[in-house]
């Protein structure tokens, strides 16, 4: 400062600037307390007018470091313009109110809305003052939360417009009643549609196939405004009618057939869905071959069972965390973050060193099964648990493969049931795949399901001296009677009654 005039009042002017200047402090916050509000740049632009308009001599200013520090440089302890730090403290932490939310889901419709609210926002005449805002985005360019600072009334008006637009265009799980039937038709004949339908929504972030299941417990993921649409967009999709046909064939004439009867009943927009009378009856050399050699009970613990894939019931939590134990630290590294309730997992046999590979597969009763004791949507749930497991082991070109008895402790299943559909189905699944070489094991620790198991065995078991016969000429010609169902739409009905003749020609 240059100072003029005369030489005892600069000398008086000197030492009260000097005095006025030593007592120059600056305060940083935040201070003791972790506040959110002192991340957003214009901050100080606020607090500033806040200061103003209680006359406090002051200069705010913001600094990025450490997340966000708001410097206030004032006087203290002088007469003229001194003020008292702790009412600069009370105007900042309780005149100064601030809000933030935390962005979980978001999509590029969502976000123009807020940015368009955000350009309202700065452009409002007492942005600074009254108000100021932050809108922080992640390292892939997507918002991840909002922040607001102001006047407490101006605050709240604001974060209620914000939460109006999210309640709006985020997307958020809506439920959906539809039978496995219709589940089943949705995503493997309409799969092309819904792609098509969440392409064409793809900023709205829409998901209908994720949330599709065969349990009654369906959802999908959609802001709310497209709720109604979605649920009359699958319901008209799904409205389904069955037909279906006996047909008497040779095994090996159907099983030669099967894939072509499949790729004609998809080309014509048809579900198949194929299911034997009974269980495959054929002389006792035969059915050696696929049951004393390929299938085998033990009476034994999963943990030492010597097989290349041991499968792993992960909904039952009490097995699966007591395998996972006893595998070890590789495969709870492999499994950290794998949702094992919903998805299947395969790992490595960690400190299991006889198996090679674990598979993790859920599995739990249907809904309609636990309420209307549903034998057949037992049988079709637990057909495809063991469906996946045997097209793991045979994709891997596994030797073996061994399974627990699945649904016969805390879901309280009785054990006949359990036995009979699960060795059925290992049945069924060696036959279609008769060329494969794979021994199916059931390893069981309670001692009376053992013995159930043990005796649905025994029919079809034999002495070891035909273990490696291979299916003789009578198996070929042995006649099955098959039903094969067509599942379509009711505008689609004529084309799957003509699909079964068709069929019942390739059978022939």
């Amino acid at each position: 400062l240059d100072l003029k005039g005369q030489s005892n009042d600069v000398n008086d002017a000197r030492s009260a600037l000097t005095a006025l200047f030593a007592s120059l402090k600056t305060k940083t916050y935040p201070d003791n307390n972790d506040d959110s509000k002192f991340t957003i740049p214009d901050i100080y632009r606020v607090v500033q007018w806040n200061l103003d308009q209680n006359s406090i001599v002051s200069s705010c200013s913001y600094s990025p470091k450490n997340g966000g520090l708001l410097l206030v440089r004032y006087f203290a302890n002088n007469p003229q313009f001194g003020v008292d730090e702790q009412k600069i403290d009370d105007i900042i932490h309780h005149n100064i109110y601030a809000i933030v939310h935390q962005i979980l889901i978001t999509t590029k419709t969502l976000e123009k809305y807020l940015e368009e609210l955000q350009t309202k926002i700065q452009q409002k005449s007492d942005y600074g003052q009254n108000i100021c805002c932050l809108y922080n985005y992640s390292d892939k360019n997507r918002l991840s939360s909002i922040h607001l600072c102001g006047t407490k009334t101006i605050v709240e008006d604001i974060y209620s417009e914000i939460k109006k637009i999210i309640d709006e265009y985020a997307p958020v799980p809506c439920n959906i009643q539809l039978p496995s039937n219709q589940v089943n038709f949705l995503l493997q004949i309409c799969s092309a549609e819904l792609i098509r339908f969440e392409k064409q929504h793809e900023i709205d972030g829409v998901d209908l196939r994720s949330g599709l299941k065969c349990d009654k417990t369906s959802q999908f993921l959609a802001p709310k405004y497209l709720h109604e649409k979605i649920k009359v967009f699958l319901l008209e999709m799904s409205q389904i009618q069955m037909v279906s046909k006996d047909f008497q064939c040779a095994v090996q004439l159907f099983k030669t057939k099967k894939n072509e009867i499949n790729t004609l009943a998809l080309k014509n927009r048809c579900l198949l869905s194929i299911s034997l009378s009974s269980p495959p009856k054929a002389p006792s050399r035969v059915a050696s071959t696929t049951t004393s050699t390929a299938i085998s009970v033990s009476n034994g613990d999963l943990i030492t069972e010597q097989s290349d894939v041991l499968v792993i019931c992960s909904s039952s939590a009490k097995l699966r965390d007591v395998m996972i134990k006893a595998a070890g630290n590789q495969v709870e590294q492999e499994l950290n973050g794998k949702d094992l309730t919903k998805n299947m997992v395969d790992t490595s046999a960690g400190q299991l060193k006889q198996a090679k590979r674990l598979l993790f597969l859920p599995w739990q009763p249907p809904s309609s099964y636990i309420t209307n004791q549903d034998i057949a949507v037992l049988r079709q749930s637990i057909a495809l648990f063991i469906q996946q497991a045997i097209k793991y082991a045979i994709q891997g070109k596994f030797q073996s493969i061994a399974f627990p008895a699945i649904g016969c402790g805390g879901f309280g299943i009785p054990p006949d049931v359990i036995a009979t559909i699960m060795i059925d189905e290992v049945r069924e699944q060696l036959i279609a795949n008769s060329t494969i070489q794979l021994m199916v094991k059931f390893v069981v620790q309670q001692a009376h399901v053992y013995d159930v198991f043990n005796a649905k065995l025994k029919p079809t078991s034999t002495t070891g001296a035909s273990r490696n016969r291979s299916p003789s000429p009578s198996h070929l010609l042995t006649q099955e009677k098959v039903n094969i169902t067509l599942t379509t739409t009711y505008s689609n009905i004529d084309k799957a009654r003509n699909l079964l003749d068709t069929i019942g020609n390739i059978l022939v």
